[in-house]
């Protein structure tokens, strides 16, 4: 996850473990992005990656 967000340049503003049950983690990420367009090209990229179950914007 981080290195996604490392190579979409995101910047991590916090970072919060929400559940943990063995190797499965559960992580509220707050990012500054540009705009929309930067966001949604983030959260397309942090989908297809295989380690990342699920991502939401809240």
């Amino acid at each position: 996850m981080a290195s996604v967000l490392g190579n979409k340049h995101a910047n991590i503003i916090n970072l919060h473990l929400v559940h943990r049950d063995g190797s499965f983690m559960t992580f509220q990420v707050d990012i500054e992005v540009h705009d929309l367009a930067h966001l949604h090209a983030i959260i397309a990229a942090l989908r297809e990656n295989d380690l990342v179950s699920s991502v939401e914007r809240t």
